[in-house]
């Protein structure tokens, strides 16, 4: 029953891809420790009932929090990654696709994946076949000692062309915000025009609800605004998870606190300016 309802947990948060980019997914142990009676997974939604398929992957290729994967646009596997490596459907490492965030202490999850709930979402580049985007999160160093914070936000461009369709980082390590981030919650729906991709990243500010606003475009990507909005703030939440619903209408956050508050927060999202309105 756990499992039943986990998995429906996973399926109603897909990302409403007009094709079938999110049609598979691999998944792993989210330990420090990966036990090999709990390994990783491939969840395919291709045909009319989910397949669920074992997976015995290299060491280094095993899935904390942090995965994100892609698909062509007729469903077939391309490539994923655990915020350190990014494989291919081979389940290898692309080229030039190892030390992914190296940044802080990203680096000392080499052999487990990254911690990071929605540290990482892949999309694909508009009008083009071949160029995908990986938004992803490194790890550091709180300054004040007491834990890890996300100190920015990278992306890094694979090119699925090269490699005789096995592909290749391109570039990699892009700082594209350079500010402290909530854990995670990085999520995406199109934009209005059908084409464009909207992507949000949440600020991490006690005294300030603000969220970054970015959109990926043929062209590349570029930060549009920060909206700060006026709500209820409960102080800040270690883990959590966003997703819009999938006509994109509704931007939901759930942050799960230990003070004692459990919030979900449930914004208006305008598809056409981006804008946030709770």
């Amino acid at each position: 029953m756990k499992n039943s309802i986990l998995l429906f947990l996973l399926i109603i948060c897909r990302i409403a891809f007009a094709q079938k980019h999110d049609n598979n997914w691999i998944l792993g142990y989210h330990g420090q420790n990966p036990h090999p009676l709990q390994n990783n997974m491939l969840i395919n939604f291709n045909e009319t009932s989910i397949e669920i398929i074992p997976l015995e992957l290299d060491s280094g290729l095993y899935l904390n929090k942090t995965n994100a994967s892609v698909s062509s646009s007729d469903g077939t596997l391309l490539f994923y990654t655990n915020g350190i490596y990014v494989a291919n459907t081979e389940h290898k490492i692309i080229e030039n696709g190892d030390s992914l965030n190296n940044f802080g202490v990203s680096n000392w999850y080499r052999e487990t994946g990254l911690n990071t709930l929605q540290g990482a979402l892949i999309l694909p580049t508009p009008e083009s076949d071949s160029l995908f985007y990986i938004f992803h999160e490194p790890v550091d160093f709180d300054p004040n000692g007491l834990g890890y914070y996300i100190p920015k936000l990278f992306y890094s461009i694979v090119d699925m062309s090269e490699n005789d369709g096995m592909g290749r980082i391109i570039e990699k390590d892009i700082t594209l915000l350079n500010d402290t981030l909530v854990s995670g919650r990085l999520t995406a729906c199109k934009h209005a025009n059908g084409r464009d991709w909207w992507i949000i990243a949440p600020e991490d500010d006690e005294s300030n609800n603000a969220y970054y606003k970015l959109l990926l475009t043929p062209e590349g990507v570029s930060v549009i605004d920060k909206q700060a909005i006026p709500a209820p703030l409960y102080g800040v939440s270690s883990v959590g998870n966003a997703i819009f619903t999938p006509e994109g209408s509704k931007y939901i956050k759930h942050d799960i606190r230990f003070d004692p508050w459990n919030a979900v927060a449930i914004y208006d999202f305008d598809r056409c300016t981006g804008d946030l309105e709770l």
